[in-house]
């Protein structure tokens, strides 16, 4: 969660503020808003097209979001299934690179989103997914 803090000018009482607190599902919507070159079957409105239930990981640094991973979870005969939505031919980890990262550091800067990626990830003993391509 990410907490914004508002202060207004305008209120009765001297600095007084406002906190919202953003799920990673609201940061991730917010996030491909902003960011067009996200593959289309990682979008949010491809997610709430073809998936009942979906959510998203996010590992940040700082306040930056360094990687996403939406994903559907669904439960057969009272099994957690992590798995690739229908109509959906990838789905998996997502790594934003900032610009000023070399090319030489790209491949610990994605493994270090992953694994923390990885964390946030619900508890499901089935995994069946079709990755990104590249992962």
């Amino acid at each position: 969660m990410v907490t914004i803090v508002v202060y207004s000018s305008y209120s009765a009482r001297p600095r007084a503020a406002i906190q919202i607190k953003l799920s990673f599902k609201e940061q991730y919507i917010a996030l491909c808003k902003r960011t067009p070159a996200l593959p289309v079957f990682l979008q949010h409105w491809w997610m709430d097209a073809v998936c009942d239930q979906w959510d998203v990981a996010l590992a940040q640094k700082g306040d930056n979001i360094t990687a996403v991973w939406p994903y559907a979870l669904t439960r057969k005969l009272g099994v957690n299934l992590l798995r690739t939505p229908a109509l959906t031919p990838y789905t998996g980890p997502y790594a934003l690179i900032p610009p000023d990262v070399k090319e030489s550091g790209k491949d610990s800067y994605e493994h270090d989103a992953f694994t923390e990626l990885l964390t946030h990830l619900p508890q499901a003993p089935v995994w069946h997914l079709s990755l990104t391509p590249g992962i």
